[in-house]
């Protein structure tokens, strides 16, 4: 264990992972506490009790360890049993791991209503802009009779953590160039491309041409400086 902390070029994580693996994992159950102490990380030590068939104890790690986060506690469950997994995120208010869940299954309205547990309950999503575009997806995929309130809180939330290519879509979506103005001087960066600000611009042009072409010239020199 101590040659492993000291192992500041990862040499033995190809080791590791060999142990995990359900060949080596099934024959090495038997020292579980002893491969627990080695791995000494419980996210693996949890797949290697997958692997090796053990999903009860798989269980009580996953359900008691204080080092997993949201989603390896959720994902890892998935693998033992769908119900169970579910039925713990939903008690833990596991939102943001529920939402690209359903997402990746294609199940949007139940994306919708967990965003809006999470709104109710003033919950505390992932920061990612991933998650928000998951919502944004399927707001757009099932337009529910209260897509409009949704997207302006959508865009609240966007706009506070600057995803302002998400911000540019919402806006776009619901036709409200008001809401989109003050982006119209907003440089592009990594939560805002040059795709998005043309875009923008574009759309602010249908109801201000003049704002529009001002910006669109400010836009062209700073690419050109």
């Amino acid at each position: 264990k101590n040659i492993i902390h000291e192992d500041d070029y990862a040499t033995m994580d190809s080791f590791l992972t060999r142990i995990i693996t359900p060949e080596n994992a099934s024959k090495l159950k038997a020292f579980g506490d002893q491969v627990r102490e080695l791995l000494g990380d419980d996210a693996l030590y949890a797949k290697f009790l997958l692997n090796a068939k053990e999903n009860d104890k798989a269980k009580r790690i996953l359900r008691t360890s204080k080092e997993l986060n949201e989603d390896q506690r959720f994902n890892l469950y998935l693998n033992i049993d769908k119900t169970e997994a579910l039925e713990l995120a939903k008690k833990r208010k596991y939102y943001s791991s529920l939402i690209r869940y359903y997402q990746t299954n294609n199940a949007n309205k139940d994306v919708i209503a967990t965003f809006i547990s999470a709104l109710n309950e003033n919950a505390k999503l992932d920061s990612s802009p991933q998650l928000y575009e998951c919502v944004l997806t399927s707001i757009l995929k099932t337009k529910p009779e209260n897509s409009g309130d949704l997207l302006q809180k959508l865009f609240k939330i966007c706009d506070s953590l600057k995803h302002y290519d998400l911000c540019v879509d919402i806006g776009i979506e619901l036709k409200n160039p008001n809401m989109l103005k003050k982006f119209t001087d907003q440089k592009p960066d990594h939560g805002f491309t040059s795709h998005s600000k043309i875009k923008l611009l574009k759309f602010i042009a249908l109801a201000e041409p003049e704002t529009a072409k001002k910006s669109l010239k400010t836009f062209a020199e700073e690419l050109i400086n």
